[in-house]
């Protein structure tokens, strides 16, 4: 029952992360120590959706997903997403530079989890490392589009599909992928509205296609894991070092960032402009980078509890 308990929680970590553009929901699954269980699980539920369409064992597959750890971690995600869609909109509304700088700590730290995978830093993984930053560094230098009319329905799919195809990804946000789109304000609107019926039906299109989507990525991520680890973990520690990018939290326009969202492609002040700032501004961002480098410090010794050479996904 602890575990079942714990497992509902992280899965509302994770709906509520979800919620928040330029915040991976897999680094904080490397953070709560479950990231290779997790793509394990939605591996194992792809293998059953092959046995139920290609003739094969399904009841023998079917024992293989566990389905309690899922189950937990749908039974915290989906409530958590509901309850919290209006709080995350106050927060960035009020404490864009805040958030983006807990997080942005919380980042850096977490990136120690992949790499104290990584034994030995040979040409394969410093190449997967270095790659993966600096195509991540390069992604989303335009603006995101403007919010239009309300997204048909085959394009919420499409939407869905792509931002959960990263959303797996440490250092890669869905939500943010979602917003580069367009439709995450509409996708926001409709979870804040429920229970109007009305908003059930998008709501279950972008749904599909994310499950697609993840379906898609981590069967491929779940044989990297098994083939390469070491330079598979080097590519995940360069895609999170790389997002850093996305969540320097000293905000040139904070206000207009907050009123569009778009707090991954805001305009950034470099380090030699801080002084720019307004006085007293710079205090509460230090604050909660303080903040977010203490949580994701906890989340590292708590995902090593055997020591440097524990499985930090096995927890």
């Amino acid at each position: 029952m602890r575990a079942l308990f714990v497992n509902v929680l992280r899965g509302a970590a994770l709906g509520i992360v979800e919620l928040v553009p330029g915040v991976s929901g897999g680094t904080l699954a490397l953070v709560l120590g479950i990231y290779r269980r997790l793509v394990e699980a939605v591996g194992r539920i792809l293998d059953l959706l092959r046995a139920l369409f290609g003739g094969g064992q399904v009841i023998a597959t079917a024992r293989q997903v566990p389905w309690a750890f899922i189950g937990a971690l749908i039974a915290g995600m989906a409530p958590a997403m509901l309850a919290f869609s209006r709080v995350v909109d106050v927060l960035i509304e009020r404490y864009p530079a805040e958030l983006l700088g807990f997080f942005f700590a919380a980042v850096l730290v977490s990136s120690l989890l992949p790499l104290r995978r990584v034994a030995h830093w040979g040409p394969g993984e410093l190449t997967a490392a270095v790659a993966a930053a600096a195509t991540f560094l390069l992604l989303g230098l335009g603006s995101p589009p403007e919010d239009a009319a309300p997204p048909e329905l085959w394009f919420l799919a499409v939407s869905g599909v792509i931002s959960a195809s990263v959303m797996i990804l440490p250092g890669v946000s869905g939500s943010f992928m979602l917003l580069m789109l367009g439709p995450y304000p509409y996708v926001i609107a409709q979870l804040r509205t429920i229970p109007d019926s009305a908003a059930w039906v998008p709501l279950l299109t972008y749904a599909a296609g994310a499950a697609l989507g993840v379906a898609l990525v981590s069967g491929g991520l779940r044989r990297l894991l098994a083939r390469a680890p070491t330079v598979t973990y080097a590519a995940l520690a360069g895609l999170m070092i790389g997002s850093l990018r996305r969540l320097w939290p000293f905000l040139a326009d904070p206000e207009g960032a907050a009123a569009s969202h778009n707090l991954a492609t805001a305009p950034r002040l470099p380090l030699a402009e801080l002084g720019t700032l307004p006085q007293g501004a710079l205090l509460p961002i230090v604050v909660a980078t303080a903040l977010g480098a203490t949580v994701a410090a906890v989340g590292v010794w708590l995902a090593h509890p055997r020591g440097a050479t524990a499985d930090p996904h096995d927890a």
